[in-house]
């Protein structure tokens, strides 16, 4: 069989979130820029960026291309997996939004590894759930953290450029 794991902001979709207020907010409350540093044993309380996810998901821009492959990929019987470093609510509200639900077999968020990307730990998640091999698994991305996640897990990786009117935050990458 096949697997296909994608990222989720800026690769399926564009999350029009103010980035520079959630790394303020978690600069105060726990001391680095990004909430994928937070250490897992106190991820559970991210109402802050759950709030502001959400409320970009009903706003967000689609890469069409990407879904209608999913879709497609759906009906051929290719499995499809979510690995993102937002929370597992804004992927759930996302593939719901976007109608493909039913086409992703398998999600890896923020709150569901130890380890963030570019740590491979939720490819390796998805691959173990969904049964499939390095081999038979590409993943599709946009950020070097993403490639640097497949190339230790051992899979494929397909840069996706898709959101290139994005503007850069001016405190970090986002």
């Amino acid at each position: 069989m096949v697997l296909k794991i994608y990222d989720l902001d800026r690769t399926l979709i564009w999350l029009p979130v103010n980035w520079d207020e959630i790394t303020d907010k978690c600069l105060k409350k726990y001391g680095v820029t990004q909430p994928y540093y937070i250490p897992a044993r106190q991820r559970k309380d991210l109402d802050f960026l759950k709030q502001a996810e959400l409320k970009a998901v009903e706003t967000m821009e689609v890469n069409d291309k990407l879904v209608n492959q999913i879709k497609t990929d759906n009906e051929k019987g290719v499995k499809s997996g979510i690995f993102s470093n937002n929370t597992h609510q804004t992927v759930e509200a996302s593939v719901n939004k976007l109608g493909i639900k039913h086409a992703i077999n398998a999600i890896s968020a923020l709150e569901d590894v130890e380890n963030t990307k570019p740590n491979p730990e939720g490819v390796f998640k998805i691959m173990k759930q969904l049964g499939e091999q390095p081999e038979n698994t590409t993943y599709y991305g946009d950020l070097p953290k993403d490639m640097q996640a497949a190339n230790a897990a051992g899979v494929k990786f397909v840069y996706v450029n898709y959101f290139k009117k994005i503007k850069k935050s001016k405190k970090h990458d986002v």
